[in-house]
């Protein structure tokens, strides 16, 4: 095997994917994770997959490539509010505490000054 034999140009492939679809899909969403990331101030991630498999032969050899391609994100999101809740005896979760007794009011009559 040549030396350089197995390597390839990354770049050029890439841009000639789908016909240069996937790179515009890729620089897009490379644009979204930026958005993202600026809004937050969180980290995030832009994977891009290439499935590479074997579809043509000549003279006992591969000699042909299908190449199915993929990009995704993982964008960091604004962290959520937190909120406490107690669990009933019977495993509910309700906002009230069940432990706490219930304070009993009286209405009395509006003090009236003459």
């Amino acid at each position: 095997m040549e030396q350089n034999a197995g390597s390839a140009d990354i770049i050029s492939t890439l841009v000639e994917l789908n016909r240069g679809k996937f790179i515009l899909t890729a620089g897009q969403k490379l644009g979204e994770l930026a958005e993202a990331i600026i809004d937050t101030g969180g980290k995030g991630k832009l994977t891009i997959t290439l499935e590479v498999t074997p579809s043509g032969m000549q003279s006992g050899k591969v000699n042909q490539f299908e190449i199915r391609p993929n990009v995704s994100i993982s964008k960091p999101e604004h962290a959520q509010g937190k909120s406490i809740f107690f669990v009933t005896e019977d495993g509910r979760l309700t906002r009230e505490d069940p432990n706490q007794m219930d304070m009993e009011f009286q209405e009395t009559a509006p003090n009236v000054r003459s």
